[in-house]
């Protein structure tokens, strides 16, 4: 065997050698990102309770906590009872989820919903990050509290390739609870007065002969019971209502791609097209 093919044949070896480490460090890569990306994130209502009268307006803030993830979209579907609630607004926050997905939709009863997505190159990660605020006006009394909720639509992605297509990182849900009272009023007490007797006339005084000297009594004071006043309750001020951003899309969600790696398989396939080459040269 000649020098030359010596030198080749160990310039193919070396380079195999080079495609296998980097296939399998890249399958190690790959297979590490997607254990980071386990689904972890959890969203709720802040408050969790809070008590109102009447006609008065209460808002939340919701929030996520996205553990391990990293978010580019998120879809609310947000549940309540009409019965007691009406939406006043709802909106995303801008400044984290910039992009409308999804048109805020109020006309299902019971049921508000939209989606909104990060700026491309982005993504949402951290914790009690507020993603939407919404407020509500009350409508009649729940002494024992009425509930606003998620429904099954929320969720949240990840526009890495870490995850499958359709892989809801959200893990649990938190609700929070209304609880809706009557303003207080206070009882009037009625001023005692004098009753007539059964006949309804008014009794007249017996003359006295004038040949008895009567002595004269002074009368005595009849009290007088005043009636308790009703107290004013001032409710407190109500929190202005935001505006509502306007959609500016319509249709399906679209999920901007932020990262990805490159396949194992292309430097394998490229290694074997090498080899064959050099044996045909050989």
């Amino acid at each position: 065997m000649t020098k030359k093919k010596i030198f080749i044949s160990l310039l193919l070896l070396a380079l195999i050698v080079v495609v296998l480490i980097g296939g399998v460090y890249l399958v190690k890569q790959r297979q590490e990102i997607r254990k980071r990306a386990t689904p972890a994130t959890t969203i709720y209502l802040e408050p969790s309770t809070k008590t109102v009268n009447i006609d008065e307006t209460v808002s939340f803030d919701i929030l996520v906590n996205t553990g391990e993830n990293a978010l580019a979209t998120v879809r609310l579907d947000i549940v309540y009872d009409n019965t007691f609630l009406q939406p006043l607004s709802f909106n995303f926050n801008s400044s984290l989820l910039p992009q409308s997905l999804r048109p805020v939709d109020f006309s299902q009863s019971g049921e508000i919903t939209g989606s909104a997505g990060v700026t491309p190159g982005s993504l949402l990660s951290g914790t009690g990050q507020r993603v939407a605020s919404l407020s509500f006006k009350t409508l009649s009394v729940a002494p024992s509290g009425t509930t606003i909720g998620f429904g099954p639509e929320t969720s949240a992605y990840s526009a890495t390739q870490a995850e499958p297509v359709g892989s809801n990182l959200i893990t649990k849900k938190g609700s929070a609870t209304v609880v809706i009272t009557a303003p207080l009023e206070a009882t009037l007490m009625p001023t005692p007065t004098s009753s007539p007797d059964s006949s309804g006339a008014t009794p007249t005084p017996t003359s006295t002969p004038a040949s008895t000297p009567t002595p004269i009594l002074s009368p005595t004071p009849t009290p007088f019971q005043l009636g308790i006043g009703e107290e004013e309750i001032v409710n407190p001020t109500a929190t202005p209502s935001p505006t509502t951003i306007p959609s500016t899309s319509e249709g399906g969600e679209e999920i901007p791609v932020t990262g990805g790696i490159i396949p194992t398989l292309v430097l394998f396939a490229g290694g074997i097209a090498l080899i064959f080459s050099l044996l045909l040269f050989i």
